[in-house]
């Protein structure tokens, strides 16, 4: 666990990277409104807005040549808002209104203000919506994954900023496969429904609402600054909110009705989370249960970064062998055992189990379980406690697809049996994709040599 001390330090660092990201959001919509309205003033001069474009009612979705019209009084021009010729309603009332109270009105699901927005706004660089609000996602993720709860130390946060990269290109496939969706819907729509799409149907009104409709990840952003835990309610807050507003955005730009844009937008963020849960089971990070192949090798001296660099799910790798075990002061015998690695969140180590049986009658005989943490510049230790009353601290190095420890502690709970073992010496080598193999020695209270003790063979299962 962090120290309270690097909890404080970390939780700040955070909490000014969310505030700066925030207020720049904040100006760039703030930016945008400026030029936008500078755009009309220039374009009004004439006394009327001329344009080739059609604008959309905002209430009703009929089409009007115009917006507004000028009138020129000595030194200052006064605006007069038309009305639309169907419903009687002003064409587009939120030309009028500050950016904040058009964001409001989004937020409050206003059918009106995303008409406004998505098809009477000249805002044209919706692009780079799109490029930061999956930025601002990607870092709530990474965030949320690495955990300042679970991060051990400070160096080892600074080693998972690596995994940034991955989670945001996690989140850029997640992006696209939403996007996408939605694009084939409407162009699927616009081609067999030709008399129910609107006249002035554009690909882009529609890129420009999904791209919009991303800035749910704000709310995710400001929640960092109260906790790095992603709570279930979040999921269901941060993607109704998703939902609910995706939905307006294509109901405004393809005209679609309320029950076929929930069910398409439903289908998009299902999309979505199969393409991240894929993303996740098949571009794993570099750790310690994905190096035991062929390709990388057990771990190598760099392995400290790649320990560093864990998946935030619990990934479990099974292996089982028949071995076999021998002692001066014991009989030769044969063992059946299964062993288990686990991911730890974002932590540099792997959980480790293993559970032995009776090779012919199948009795339970001996449980252990432990950590394989990563020390940095390829240093390892292991730590592991057993059934029968002893306890080892054991720490070693990588050398090619080898890992060698030795004991630096051994602890026995009172009332062990006799004789007691005093020290432990143990190589894992991975000598092929499928098979490792473990050679444990020791010493004892009775035998002072250092005697090899088990030789096991695992395959993963």
């Amino acid at each position: 666990m962090m120290t309270s001390t690097h909890q404080e330090i970390f939780h700040n660092l955070n909490c000014c990277d969310t505030y700066y990201i925030v207020v720049g959001i904040a100006y760039l919509a703030r930016s945008s409104r400026m030029g936008k309205v500078k755009d009309r003033r220039r374009s009004s001069s004439s006394g009327s807005l001329k344009s080739d474009k059609m604008y959309t009612c905002v209430h009703c979705g009929h089409l009007s040549p115009h917006i507004y019209k000028t009138y020129s009084l000595s030194s200052e021009n006064l605006m007069k808002l038309l009305e639309c010729r169907k419903c009687g309603k002003l064409v587009d009332k939120y030309i009028e209104y500050d950016v904040i109270i058009v964001a409001v009105n989004l937020l409050l699901l206003h059918q009106p203000a995303y008409r406004h927005v998505l098809l009477n706004d000249p805002f044209s660089s919706f692009w780079k919506l799109g490029i930061i609000f999956p930025f601002c996602e990607a870092y709530c993720h990474w965030c949320f994954q690495k955990g300042m709860e679970t991060s051990p130390n400070r160096v080892d946060f600074y080693e998972l900023e690596n995994d940034f990269y991955r989670v945001l290109l996690r989140t850029a496939i997640g992006a696209a496969v939403f996007h996408g969706f939605i694009l084939i819907t409407a162009f699927i729509r616009s081609r067999l429904f030709r008399n129910m799409v609107r006249q002035n149907f554009s690909y882009m009104s529609v890129l420009k609402g999904t791209c919009m409709c991303g800035f749910y990840s704000i709310f995710e952003l400001v929640s960092l600054v109260w906790s790095f835990k992603r709570m279930d309610s979040q999921y269901v807050f941060i993607y109704g909110i998703q939902w609910f507003t995706n939905v307006q955005s294509y109901i405004a730009t393809t005209t679609a009705t309320s029950p076929t844009s929930y069910f398409i937008v439903g289908i998009a963020i299902g999309l979505k989370l199969i393409s991240l849960q894929l993303f996740d089971e098949h571009v794993p990070v570099l750790d310690f249960l994905n190096l035991l192949n062929k390709e990388k090798g057990l771990l190598n001296r760099n392995g400290s970064r790649r320990y560093a660099r864990v998946a935030a799910s619990n990934r479990v790798d099974n292996w089982k062998m028949d071995g076999t075990g021998k002692y001066p002061t014991i009989k030769d015998f044969r063992y059946n055992e299964t062993v288990e690695f686990r991911r730890c969140g974002m932590q540099p180590l792997v959980a480790y189990s293993g559970s032995s049986s009776h090779f012919e009658k199948g009795n339970p005989m001996h449980l252990e379980s432990g950590f394989l943490r990563s020390r940095g510049s390829g240093q390892v230790s292991f730590m592991v406690a057993h059934n029968f009353g002893l306890s080892s601290l054991e720490e070693g190095e990588i050398q090619g697809k080898e890992i060698k420890l030795k004991s630096q502690s051994i602890g026995r709970m009172t009332g062990a049996k006799d004789p007691s073992v005093t020290e432990i010496e143990r190589v894992f080598t991975l000598t092929d994709e499928n098979t490792l193999v473990q050679k444990l020695s020791m010493k004892t209270s009775t035998t002072t040599v250092m005697t090899e003790h088990l030789v096991a063979t695992y395959t993963r299962e």
